[in-house]
């Protein structure tokens, strides 16, 4: 549950409509054969950290569960297929804005996956600091920040004040 309120995906998933809606991407766009897309992030958005997010961030975040050469890397980490990976043909960040994503296969449920928890990007920063510990020192982009967390006990969130859409 914290990692819901801290984290933020490209997209969002309206449980209501069914529909996927922008999360860090403002926008994207689907080839006619259902295998490239195109993600467009919004302009000045942060991470927790006052960190830019980048696509650069978005492909690291993204890669950080299938890369071992990564030293944020968790081998057999239990969240790693729920976003798709084992499809991807590709993920490339074309310039700071723009994520290109390339499947394998069609997959309509794209869009919803790159929402969920293991999809959430991180900041690079705190990927660098914190290394493999860093599930215990979160940086997401999300409407909330984790003001102090000890595992098994307490997590403690703060408004992001900064959160795209506004504060929560």
């Amino acid at each position: 549950h914290v990692l819901d309120n801290v984290g933020e995906g490209l997209t969002r998933s309206d449980f209501t409509s069914g529909e996927a809606s922008p999360g860090l991407a403002e926008s994207w766009t689907i080839s006619d054969d259902g295998l490239t897309y195109t993600f467009t992030l919004r302009d000045g958005i942060t991470f927790h950290d006052d960190s830019p997010i980048t696509a650069e961030a978005v492909v690291r975040s993204l890669s950080l569960y299938t890369n071992s050469e990564d030293p944020s890397y968790t081998e057999s980490f239990y969240m790693q297929g729920g976003h798709g990976a084992s499809n991807w043909a590709s993920l490339t960040a074309k310039d700071e804005k723009t994520v290109e994503l390339v499947l394998t296969a069609p997959d309509s449920t794209q869009l919803h996956r790159v929402s969920r928890p293991s999809a959430e990007i991180i900041s690079s920063s705190a990927l660098d600091e914190f290394g493999g510990d860093i599930g215990t020192n979160y940086v997401g982009a999300g409407p909330f920040k984790i003001e102090r967390f000890t595992p098994g006990q307490e997590a403690v969130l703060v408004a992001f004040e900064d959160y795209y859409a506004g504060r929560p």
